[in-house]
């Protein structure tokens, strides 16, 4: 399928294999499930985060769909639960603050993956909610603008549903993430030779990754190219009935509910859900 995924213990693997690079098969869909950095509007740390994501750009213009963890702090940043001060200093443990984004979910050239859940005592047939085992991450970076793609989807989004916090809360004006959402609590894996149960985005990413890589896979088995960057196709009229829509839950943070789940994007659950078949059949369709 083509798939590679990038997790924390394998960071050290995957580097010490760079010497490699060039006589391997490559991959077409890379899924990470670590965060790089904060996502704030700094003289230091910006250059770097805009450079990193023009440089999974230009990847991704070769073919290669890259899905990242939306985090697993709501609109806070990464376990430690930071968010930004009046002073531009994060302060960890989850203090009254503004949201804090994440690197490389942020990265508009990135497929970023959030977290849902089976209700408890549901049928799995049922649409998920958000995951109340932990907030999933979503929300605005400060160092993107929002693309023409996703413009549609945030407007509704920001005009109808969104919570009425200051305007130095959140970014209103920047890239709007996550663009999807995958089961991401209760989850059994395979580790050390066992069975173990986990829970996280880092699970979700790569649950989408590997739909795209059948996706992909459906397509060069009709002659056709892989999908590559996906997202302006997600938010496109030609998948609108692709996803499972969540309007249930919220992913707080910074001493705030964060946002709420509702119909349509949110920054909880994105577009919701895939369905395979759907999103299959109408990638299919493209060239």
């Amino acid at each position: 399928m083509g798939l590679t995924v990038l997790t924390p213990l394998s960071r050290v693997k995957v580097g010490m294999n760079l010497i490699d690079c060039g006589d391997k098969p490559g991959s077409n869909v890379i899924s990470v499930s670590y965060n790089l950095s904060p996502d704030i509007n700094d003289p230091t740390l910006s250059p770097a985060i805009q450079r990193a994501c023009t440089e999974i750009g230009k990847l991704s213009l070769t073919g290669i769909t890259f899905v990242a963890s939306s985090g697993d702090s709501g609109v806070a940043y990464s376990n430690a639960g930071e968010c930004l001060l009046t002073d531009g200093t994060l302060e960890s443990g989850n203090p009254t603050g503004s949201f804090v984004g994440q690197l490389p979910a942020s990265c508009p050239f990135v497929t970023a993956v959030g977290a849902t859940m089976v209700t408890p005592g549901a049928s799995i047939n049922q649409t998920e909610e958000s995951t109340t085992g932990f907030p999933s991450g979503g929300g605005f970076s400060n160092n993107f603008a929002l693309p023409d793609w996703q413009q549609g989807a945030v407007q509704n989004y920001l005009e109808n549903f969104a919570p009425d916090y200051a305007p130095s809360i959140f970014n209103r004006s920047g890239r709007a993430y996550p663009d999807v959402a995958a089961n991401g609590w209760g989850l059994v894996i395979v580790q050390n030779g066992g069975y173990a149960l986990a829970s996280g985005t880092s699970a979700s990413a790569p649950i989408f990754a590997s739909i795209i890589a059948a996706i992909n896979d459906a397509r060069i088995a009709a002659g056709k190219s892989p999908v590559g960057f996906i997202n302006p196709a997600l938010y496109s009229a030609a998948l609108q009935d692709a996803f499972n829509d969540v309007t249930v839950g919220s992913n707080p943070g910074c001493q705030t509910q964060g946002f709420l789940a509702a119909p349509g994007w949110d920054p909880v659950s994105g577009l919701g859900t895939p369905n395979f078949e759907k999103m299959k059949a109408a990638f299919l369709e493209f060239q």
